[in-house]
C-alpha cells in the first residue's frame, strides 16, 4: 500500500514555533476577558457560564487500532505504576486553596495557584517540577496548589478571579498573596521556558518576579 503523503505546506513549521505554547499544549485563548467575583467568598451558582477555549488539534490518517495501541503504550511508558494524576480531578480547588492562605497566613508565606490539566504534556512537566527539587525550593516561600481546569470547563471562576493566567493557554500560575488577591500571574510561556531551563528556572521566575 502507498504510504499517505503528510507533507506541509513552506513555513508551516516556523507558524508552529511562533506559536509553541498554544498549539503544542493543543490550545488556544479566547479573546476578550470575563470579570467574575472571586469564588471563594461567594457561593457557586449552577448554571454560571465558562470561559470557553477552543481546542485545536492536527491529526493524519491513522487506523484507529493502531492509534489506540500508540497511545496505550505512550501512557505505560509516561506513567509509574500506581502514580496519580498530576492534578487531581476531583479536589475542591475552592477549600484547596482557602486552606493553603491559612497556612501562608500562619507562615508568613504566599500561594502559589498552578492551574493545568492531566492531557496537558506541559501542565505534567510543570507539575513533575514542582514535585521535585524546584518545589521543595518553592515551598520556603509559598504554599503550592495545583488546580484541575479540565477541558476548561472546570475552575475556570478561579482562573478569571485571580487575572487569567491562562490568557495564553495551558499551564498558568498566579502568586497569591493571604488577602486572596493575585499579585503576580505566569502565562504558558514564561512557565514553559522556565522549566525547560532546568530546577533553578521555575524558582529564579517566581523569586524575581514577586520579590521573594
Amino acid at each position: 500500500m502507498e504510504a499517505p503523503d503528510f507533507a506541509e505546506e513552506p513555513g508551516a513549521g516556523m507558524r508552529r514555533a511562533r506559536n509553541r505554547p498554544a498549539r503544542l499544549a493543543g490550545l488556544a485563548p479566547a479573546k476578550g476577558k470575563l470579570r467574575h467575583k472571586n469564588p471563594l467568598n461567594a457561593q457557586p451558582t449552577p448554571g454560571d457560564a465558562h470561559h470557553n477555549r477552543h481546542h485545536h488539534s492536527r491529526t493524519g490518517y491513522m487506523d484507529m487500532k493502531t492509534l489506540a495501541a500508540l497511545l496505550l503504550g505512550a501512557l505505560t511508558y509516561a506513567q509509574p505504576v500506581n502514580a496519580g494524576p498530576a492534578y487531581d480531578e476531583t479536589a475542591n480547588a475552592v477549600m484547596e486553596i482557602k486552606r493553603a492562605l491559612g497556612t501562608a497566613r500562619d507562615s508568613g508565606r504566599r500561594v502559589l495557584v498552578v492551574f493545568g490539566a492531566n492531557w496537558c504534556p506541559y501542565c505534567r512537566s510543570l507539575a513533575k517540577a514542582l514535585d521535585a527539587e524546584a518545589g521543595r525550593r518553592l515551598q520556603r516561600d509559598f504554599v503550592v496548589v495545583k488546580v484541575d481546569v479540565g477541558q476548561f470547563d472546570k475552575n475556570m471562576d478561579l482562573v478569571e478571579a485571580y487575572d487569567d493566567p491562562l490568557r495564553a493557554g495551558l499551564p498558568g500560575a498566579a502568586v497569591v498573596n493571604a488577602d486572596d488577591k493575585a499579585v503576580y500571574t505566569a502565562d504558558a510561556d514564561e512557565l514553559i521556558n522556565a522549566v525547560e531551563e532546568g530546577d533553578n528556572g521555575l524558582y529564579e521566575l517566581l523569586h524575581d518576579k514577586t520579590g521573594r
